[in-house]
């Protein structure tokens, strides 16, 4: 399993410090490109990460990018989900202002009488 790695390539481990979340932190990564996959394999570059004492495991298909750059651009997912969010909101609020339904018909819950 990808979490014994924590245990067995403790020493492969790269000590720096990196700017996640608007803050300087202390984190520990190590990066590794494996096969993965069942029948259809594909090689994907995983990174291994302890930060604040939490074990998280990162996978990308592109290898091109630096295990630092793949850990930052995880940092921005919350960021993310939540303009997501507020951009599917404002759509939708959008088409009920136009009198438009924002769902397609056959999304739609329609009571039956």
């Amino acid at each position: 399993h990808l979490k014994e790695l924590f245990h067995s390539h403790k020493e492969k481990f790269l000590q720096t410090e990196l700017e996640l979340y608007g803050k300087k932190e202390k984190i520990r990564y190590y990066s590794i490109d494996l096969l993965w996959g069942q029948k259809l394999y594909q090689e994907l570059r995983f990174v291994l990460v302890e930060y604040n004492g939490v074990q998280s495991i990162l996978a990308g298909t592109s290898r091109s990018i630096e295990p630092l750059s793949m850990i930052r651009l995880y940092s921005y997912h919350p960021y993310l989900w939540q303009a997501l969010g507020y951009l599917i909101r404002t759509l939708l609020l959008y088409e009920l202002f136009r009198g438009r339904s924002p769902f397609p018909q056959y999304l739609c819950i329609r009571k039956f009488v």
